[in-house]
């Protein structure tokens, strides 16, 4: 799958705009009227553990509509984020990441990018190689490298008039921190980047 981001975010903006003006089909209609849709990212449990960070960095959630005619018009699949969205491992408290307005209708998500892993790093720090400590355990890392994630079973979301539905994002702040340590790293060499199969171990979309 490749990814273009300036052109990609300009095509996922044009696509929600036609999708507001897009006439309706009868298997799936999409209805008039836009519907704000917030993603809320959580952690459920929340890391308690020895490393002061433990973030992930969503950079996009991807999703189509399930009705063929407004599928057809999409080039590339409608995106829910326009920025990146942190997210805390030793916070339990929801966070709104984003608002983006579609129509109401069924869609299905297709797809989670994240961006950016970091365990022990400050915000403001540059970009680090693996950090250890003196008898070899892991203190800092980083990894930069992005993973989309395909989900496997595409979750249905199924956005109401009222404006009642929201796309959760929740990570697994323990199964993260353990995810992260247990893979092969080499002091002071580049993190590795985990599988998408071993990110969808801690983190789920609902």
């Amino acid at each position: 799958m490749t990814w273009r981001w300036g052109h990609g975010r300009a095509a996922m903006v044009s696509g929600l705009l036609l999708l507001t003006s897009l006439a309706c089909s009868s298997s799936d209609p999409i209805q008039s009227g836009n519907v704000n849709l917030p993603v809320v990212a959580s952690t459920s449990p929340a890391y308690s553990g020895p490393y002061q960070w433990a973030r992930l960095q969503l950079d996009q959630i991807t999703l189509r509509p399930t009705d063929a005619q407004a599928n057809a018009y999409l080039q590339i699949p409608l995106g829910l984020l326009r920025s990146f969205g942190q997210v805390d491992a030793r916070s339990a408290v929801p966070v709104t990441v984003a608002t983006t307005p579609l129509r109401a209708g069924t869609y299905r998500l297709e797809s989670l990018r994240v961006a950016a892993l970091s365990l022990n790093v400050a915000p403001t720090a540059p970009q680090l190689s693996t950090g250890c400590s003196g008898t070899g355990e892991l203190t800092e890392a980083r990894v930069g490298s992005a993973i989309i994630l395909q989900f496997a079973n595409p979750p249905v979301l199924q956005v109401l008039q009222d404006g009642s539905v929201e796309v959760n994002v929740v990570l697994d702040g323990p199964g993260f921190v353990n995810m992260l340590t247990s893979l092969p790293f080499q002091c002071g060499g580049a993190f590795p980047t985990p599988t998408p199969e071993q990110l969808a171990q801690v983190i789920t979309v609902n």
